[in-house]
């Protein structure tokens, strides 16, 4: 009665063994084909890029000689513009310490004749350091919406070099809640 009583209870062990094996392999195998099912079936969209809005206008200038205080110079900027046609109004400043001049301050283009237009900007540089000519594009295509681009060209006018290592040193460094040190500008906005 002993062997048989062993006997069973090593039958009913084996066999609850391989029954345990058998679901952790059905178990291990289901799990092995939903992630694949997972991995295949996930579709990632395209990385997400942005556009700067704005008019389809670019600019690029070539690297501008540096001037001294009271000196003209100028700089040829060529402007591309996407527009099939539309005028194109063109205008530009000088930031403080730099005067912009002459019947090139602003200029009016007609899109419909070209894609690519060069508009030479004369200026005077009045302070030592650097300075900025300031563009403003804004294309008027026929039955669309006016648009605008802004654009600025670097000017070195005399010791610039000194002129922007005093300015760095007058500037007070401030620490941010974040820890990292800033300058912190004056700034003015205008709302049109």
């Amino acid at each position: 009665m002993f062997n048989r009583i062993s006997l069973f209870g090593a039958a009913a062990a084996t066999t609850l063994g391989l029954a345990l094996s058998a679901c952790t392999q059905s178990a291990a195998t289901d799990l092995e084909l939903a992630t694949e099912r997972t991995e295949t079936s996930v579709k990632l969209a395209p990385p997400i890029t942005t556009v700067k809005p704005g008019a389809s206008v670019t600019f690029s200038t070539p690297t501008v000689k540096p001037v001294e205080i009271g000196e003209n110079g100028s700089v040829v900027v060529t402007v591309n513009e996407g527009y099939p046609s539309g005028t194109l109004i063109l205008s530009a400043t000088g930031a403080t310490g730099l005067a912009v001049f002459g019947a090139s301050r602003t200029m009016r283009v007609d899109m419909s004749n070209a894609t690519t237009h060069e508009w030479r900007i004369d200026f005077q540089g009045e302070t030592d350091g650097v300075h900025y000519i300031n563009i403003m594009a804004t294309a008027e295509p026929k039955g669309g919406l006016s648009e605008t681009r802004a654009h600025a060209v670097r000017i070195e006018v005399g010791d610039w070099q000194t002129a922007q290592a005093k300015l760095k040193s007058e500037k007070d460094m401030q620490m941010m809640l974040s820890g990292e040190a800033a300058i912190l500008l004056p700034a003015e906005e205008t709302i049109e």
